[in-house]
């Protein structure tokens, strides 16, 4: 075993947090070939569509929650009018 195998580097942690079956192909050396490389473009597409659905959930929850706080102070305010 390779010294440099016992350590990841931040950029191998981030790897693994994105896709952690990418990370282990290219930990373990596996290499690409043409279906696979498709199958990464997929991959990274998924990826970004999920993350864009995410993004987008969280921006509607932090709308509702705003919008839910600004009617609780008006019917606050109404209830002590």
């Amino acid at each position: 075993m390779n010294y440099e195998d016992d350590w990841l580097a931040a950029s191998e942690i981030a790897q693994y947090d994105f896709c952690n079956v990418s990370w282990y192909l290219n930990r373990e050396g596996v290499p690409r070939d043409i279906a696979s490389n498709t199958r990464l473009v997929n991959g990274r597409q998924m990826h970004a569509r999920l993350d864009r659905n995410i993004s987008t959930n969280r921006s509607l929850t932090g709308l509702l929650t705003g919008m839910a706080i600004v009617v609780s102070a008006i019917l606050v305010v109404l209830l002590l009018w």
